[in-house]
């Protein structure tokens, strides 16, 4: 899943020719994009960890937790 994210990510920068560092676009391609089925709970919460992991590596920590637009 993760692997899926960061290949929406790269295709979305290829398409804007730009660094995607933006928040609310990374959630609404995770959100949008990015699901699964899973029975057991801890592989689910290993599974979002990971994805928000993803997520945050790429902000730019000086854009959001600084200007606290995150």
């Amino acid at each position: 899943m993760v692997q899926s994210f960061k290949r929406l990510i790269k295709r979305y920068e290829n398409k804007h020719n730009t660094k995607l560092n933006d928040f609310k676009v990374l959630v609404e391609i995770l959100k949008t994009n990015i699901f699964g089925i899973e029975l057991d709970s801890k592989s689910i919460k290993v599974a979002a960890f990971s994805l928000y992991l993803a997520l945050l590596d790429n902000l730019d920590p000086k854009t959001g937790w600084w200007n606290r637009t995150i």
